[in-house]
């Protein structure tokens, strides 16, 4: 397997490939609530918003990245594998979204 660090790929991003991935994407995400507290608005003083990412299966919002890259890859990119230099959250969401894709992966 290799690894591939290229702010190429991302040079010709624009909203409707965003669109495009999103919606590749979205059938493997969790819908995930937007929590309010009057206490911490309080203490705040001002309208606070929680999205709560952490209900995703790999339990952070990474996997949204980490799935988009992973199923924008072509098929001869893929067929390389995917490596990461993370065991945290990213390499939790790198590991899901290239089972998904079945891709092997490392880290």
């Amino acid at each position: 397997m290799s690894a591939t660090t290229s702010t190429s790929a991302y040079a010709n991003l624009t909203w409707q490939a965003i669109w495009t991935l999103t919606l590749a994407s979205s059938h493997v995400f969790n819908r995930t609530p937007v929590l309010t507290s009057s206490s911490l608005d309080g203490m705040a003083g001002a309208r606070l918003f929680f999205k709560c990412e952490n209900f995703q299966r790999t339990g952070s919002f990474k996997i949204r990245g980490a799935s988009n890259a992973i199923l924008a890859l072509s098929e001869q990119e893929a067929a390389r594998g995917i490596v990461t230099q993370s065991s945290g959250n990213h390499g939790a969401a790198v590991a899901c979204a290239a089972a998904w894709r079945g891709v092997p992966a490392s880290s």
